[in-house]
């Protein structure tokens, strides 16, 4: 039942958020097939809803926290969701991988995680036809530029793109499909036109 006031009807897997200690700060629900009671495929485990209960909020997870514990990591990679962070980190192990819960949320802890080093955005395939992911990706690569500008660094940020038949980087990884890499200018230019409407909005500052 989970603390909830109804028994769920589905499967449902537990899923941890690690720190960059390695110690869970939250959970995610993942709906294995229909569940009637709950909204969406992935709730955070938490009791707002009850009396002086409280949210878990958005936290980063950190996949790389435990493999890398006394390394140093020349690249940080960010996926959407824990579960595509953790094929990431098991095909790319020399990346220090990082994963939100949602293509809008933990922007400042993404770009603080990657501080002084490489960034790649690793974002589902459809980031360039879905205005609400482009419009959170061109906020991500700002929020960067901007930090970038501000400690006159020049690492590199690189977006991951791979053939479009595969939504995620989990599942383009275990086919055996090629990644290629793409300047902000090149994604830009793959954007649909409403895509495109919304990512200038966020880049408007930053670029050229």
């Amino acid at each position: 039942r989970l603390g909830s006031d109804f028994d769920y009807d589905a499967d449902l897997l537990l899923i941890p958020f690690l720190d960059s200690n390695g110690l869970i700060q939250a959970c995610q629900i993942k709906v294995i097939g229909k569940a009637k009671n709950t909204s969406g495929k992935y709730q955070w485990l938490s009791s707002i809803g009850k009396r002086e209960g409280c949210g878990s909020g958005t936290p980063l997870h950190h996949e790389g926290s435990v493999g890398f514990r006394g390394k140093a990591a020349k690249t940080v990679l960010v996926t959407e969701g824990v579960l595509k962070a953790a094929a990431a980190q098991h095909f790319l192990p020399d990346r220090y991988v990082v994963a939100n819960g949602g293509v809008a949320t933990s922007h400042q802890e993404i770009v603080k995680a990657a501080r002084q080093k490489i960034l790649e955005i690793a974002f589902d395939a459809d980031c360039v036809t879905n205005p609400h992911v482009a419009r959170a990706m061109a906020s991500l690569l700002a929020l960067r530029k901007r930090e970038q500008q501000f400690l006159s660094c020049d690492k590199p940020t690189k977006i991951l793109a791979w053939d479009s038949r595969f939504k995620g980087i989990d599942d383009a990884l275990i086919a055996g499909a090629s990644l290629k890499y793409l300047e902000v200018s090149d994604w830009l230019g793959l954007l649909t036109p409403e895509c495109l409407d919304e990512a200038s909005h966020q880049l408007t500052r930053i670029l050229p």
